[in-house]
């Protein structure tokens, strides 16, 4: 973090120094319109960055003291006071570069574009906010539906003399427009699609070739989108969660850590022992995602190219494989 910070606010005062100085020069200021008005959006894009590495540098000084205070509320420790101080002296915090920088900044421009860019900054984090919370997109889900309601009225295909079969294109063309405008979230396309092949009545009866009554259809699209297999999967990564809300693989973790640390030869047989275990009971598909929970805050602090993490990982499944031979859930590669 330090050095990051470091090397951000030195660009930053290089940029700024670099307007400076050709505001500076007499020749320069006293030229076109268009240099003023590139200097004021490199400006506009300085003051933008400074208010982000301020927020950053806020950010990870909370995160530090939300992370002391739930490893001491979990372990029964009282370190809180002494790494208190050593965040205190880190340079991203003591550090007025930023301050110092904006006050230069801002004297440089009227108050009438430090208000505009203000609110230019606004709009940015909106923006960044909404790529990772997508919202819906009206014109573009008008768009979808207006090319599914046209779709549905006309006879796409000539020689289709299926109602059913058009109804079902239909729906194909705008799960494809949903899809490629990004109107509405994936997930949420995703939800619509079985819905719709209810409501509009798109499955037949093998037997009859008649349209299926709504609830068998609903119950044959439930059975094929949610299956045991499905649930299975799901109740593990439910597991993992409730595992997760209440720290029990941090627990674990930490005394595997403590027990096992400096013997890693001895820590990863643990592992894929309490994965071989774990599978003796549970399915060999959830197994892994409770145990992955478990060595994941030991994994992401290891370099990517780690042959620790690498083995590890490998014990772990076949930890989980010799396991599920064990139980009559056990998956395909088992047999």
């Amino acid at each position: 973090i330090n050095s990051f910070y470091t090397k951000k606010i030195n660009e930053i005062k290089t940029f700024l120094s670099e307007i400076i100085g050709r505001r500076n020069n007499s020749y320069i200021s006293h030229h076109s319109s268009s240099s003023s008005i590139n200097e004021l959006a490199k400006l506009r894009d300085l003051y933008v960055e400074l208010k982000n590495l301020r927020q950053y540098c806020e950010l990870n000084q909370t995160g530090f003291y939300k992370i002391i205070k739930k490893y001491d509320k979990i372990l029964n420790e009282h370190t809180l006071d002494h790494w208190l101080i050593e965040i205190d002296n880190q340079v991203f915090v003591t550090s007025t570069d930023t301050i110092d920088t904006m006050e230069l900044l801002t004297s440089l421009v009227s108050r009438d574009k430090l208000i505009e860019w203000e609110i230019f900054f606004k709009n940015a984090s909106n923006r960044n906010m909404y790529d990772v919370f997508p919202a819906v997109k009206i014109s573009s889900l008008f768009i979808s539906v207006c090319i599914f309601i046209i779709s549905l009225n006309i006879n796409i295909i000539p020689t289709l003399n299926d109602d059913k079969a058009e109804r079902c294109l239909s729906i194909l063309l705008l799960a494809i427009s949903l899809w490629v405008t990004e109107a509405i979230p994936y997930y949420a396309t995703s939800i619509l699609l079985p819905v719709l092949v209810v409501v509009l009545d798109v499955l037949k009866d093998p037997q009859t070739g008649l349209s299926m009554k709504r609830e068998v259809a609903a119950n044959y699209v439930l059975n094929n989108v949610f299956n045991h297999t499905t649930m299975l999967l799901l109740g593990g990564y439910t597991i993992s969660t409730a595992f997760s809300r209440c720290q029990l693989e941090l627990r674990v973790a930490s005394y595997f850590q403590e027990k096992l640390g400096n013997r890693p030869k001895l820590f990863i047989l643990a592992i894929m022992f309490l994965g071989l275990f774990l599978s003796m009971w549970i399915s060999n598909h959830t197994a892994p995602i409770l145990c992955a929970t478990i060595i994941l805050p030991i994994v992401k602090d290891l370099p990517t190219e780690s042959k620790f993490s690498k083995t590890l990982l490998l014990g772990l499944a076949f930890g989980c494989n010799f396991g599920g031979m064990m139980t009559p859930i056990s998956s395909l590669q088992n047999v």
